[in-house]
């Protein structure tokens, strides 16, 4: 069989609590860590939300010079949501996401977990709605978050080891 390799609890030189070499994943081929790819990937979707937030506030202005009945076309139905519906799922989305960022930087995995129940659950909404394209593109924006919650749980990214995790292809 195998030999069995030994790991001491305490190695010299090296603090208590502080890996000496890298156990996390990485994501994208190695290109980033997980704390990392979570903050970028957030912060990609927030910026996308709030694009689309303004694309459906100039439609209802539009809408309402057009044909001067702000009401009845404000609540206009895209897909089978009203337009303020919309707007307030984008925004309750956003938060979230902005929740997930803080969590990973300051390594609180209920945070991370708010932001990746948000993609679930977008996800979720995706499939129902037969959109196959928001489905992959929301398993994959949840992949870092989950990951990064596992890592936060299992001690391996903490602040004390941040320093062996840090991983970037362009950001470092």
């Amino acid at each position: 069989m195998g030999e069995a390799t030994y790991s001491p609890a305490l190695q010299i030189g090296v603090p208590f609590g502080v890996r000496s070499s890298k156990e996390g994943h990485s994501c994208c081929g190695g290109c980033c860590d997980m704390r990392r790819a979570t903050i970028i990937v957030n912060i990609i979707t927030i910026i996308l939300s709030m694009i689309v937030i303004v694309f459906v506030i100039e439609r209802i202005v539009l809408l309402d010079r057009l044909y001067y009945d702000n009401t009845a076309k404000m609540f206009e139905v895209v897909k089978g949501i009203s337009n303020p519906v919309l707007i307030f799922i984008l925004c309750a989305y956003s938060v979230c996401l902005a929740i997930g960022i803080s969590g990973a930087i300051s390594y609180n995995k209920n945070f991370v977990v708010v932001s990746l129940i948000a993609y679930c659950v977008k996800c979720g909404i995706a499939a129902y709605m037969n959109d196959p394209m928001v489905v992959i593109t929301q398993a994959l924006f949840a992949y870092p978050n989950a990951v990064l919650v596992k890592e936060i749980k299992d001690g391996i990214m903490t602040p004390h080891n941040y320093e062996n995790e840090k991983q970037s292809c362009c950001c470092v």
